[in-house]
């Protein structure tokens, strides 16, 4: 019998990228709704404000909200609330409003997510489609389907590569 095994780590000293919804081909939604969810997988709570995330824009979007994510939990990071019930978010799940767009906006067909912490210092990066500054592999990643998101396969489990990730249909961000 022959196994294949992909080796990782499970971070668990830093917030990851856990899913992100950008708007696609034939979504009814435009980059208004578009979201990124962050997973805590330390076991201590991790203040949010001033953290950033970046695209291939390089435009960076700023936390500016004083709100702490709970060790082993996720938030939603949005533009703006009317994302948060178009996705049927639960009311106890942390979302966080960001007053604009994530960077450019996340263009469909490849972009990437830098995540750094207040000091500036890079924590996490994930892309998709043509764009592979996300990873080390050097290949082009998957762009998911339309009403879906891309998605870490487990949370916190962080390889650096485009197998970390899958097509997350519906999305379902908070969970």
């Amino acid at each position: 019998m022959i196994f294949d095994l992909t080796f990782g780590e499970v971070v668990n000293n830093h917030l990851v990228i856990n899913e992100v919804y950008y708007f696609g081909e034939g979504r009814k939604l435009g980059q208004n709704d578009e979201w990124v969810e962050l997973f805590n997988p330390t076991d201590h709570d991790i203040s949010l404000k001033n953290w950033t995330l970046t695209d291939n824009s390089e435009i960076v979007t700023t936390i500016k909200a004083n709100k702490t994510i709970k060790a082993n939990n996720f938030v939603i990071l949005a533009k703006s609330a009317s994302t948060f019930a178009k996705f049927g978010i639960a009311s106890s799940a942390l979302k966080v409003e960001l007053g604009n767009q994530i960077g450019n906006g996340l263009d469909n067909t490849g972009d990437h997510l830098i995540l750094k912490d207040p000091a500036g210092q890079e924590i996490d990066r994930m892309s998709w489609g043509t764009d592979v500054a996300g990873f080390t592999q050097n290949a082009a990643n998957p762009v998911v389907s339309s009403g879906s998101s891309t998605e870490r396969l487990t949370p916190g489990f962080d390889t650096d590569t485009f197998s970390d990730w899958h097509s997350q249909t519906p999305p379902k961000p908070g969970s």
